[in-house]
């Protein structure tokens, strides 16, 4: 968690969205992964982290917002996010019966955003909104 704190540090540092972005996509997977949990707690969200990282089975952590319950992928692009990656996380989101968040640091496709939009269950954050929401100082809503 200290990783996660120092890099939302050096995030405010940096200048440019884009600049921050590329850094985004130069940390470790896991660290990523800490990080965006932090922020949904720091949101007030209340949050469960895994006992490990890796064999998750494409859940990266749990968080509610009240009553609901959202599963959370993390993905740390460079390039092209991995459709596969998107039709797991539908898969995982229908199975658990919730809704859930696809975070990532890379571009989206129009086959992947076209997933996307046939699960209203499921909001990507990514981009410009990926960097609103870690920004703690901009609002966040799950509706907008």
């Amino acid at each position: 968690m200290r990783q996660a704190g120092r890099i939302l540090a050096k995030l405010d540092d940096i200048p440019h969205p884009g600049q921050r972005l590329a850094y985004l996509r130069k940390i470790d997977p896991y660290t990523l992964e800490e990080l965006l949990l932090e922020v949904f707690e720091r949101r007030g969200f209340t949050i469960q982290r895994n006992k490990r990282y890796s064999g998750d089975g494409g859940l990266d952590g749990k968080v509610w917002c009240g009553d609901e319950l959202y599963l959370i992928q993390a993905k740390r692009y460079s390039n092209l996010i991995n459709k596969r990656h998107v039709l797991e996380f539908i898969e995982l989101v229908e199975r658990f019966q919730c809704k859930g968040f696809f975070c990532h640091t890379g571009r989206t496709s129009s086959g992947s955003k076209d997933l996307f939009n046939g699960h209203s269950d499921i909001l990507m954050l990514s981009g410009s909104r990926l960097l609103d929401f870690i920004d703690l100082d901009k609002p966040f809503s799950i509706n907008n």
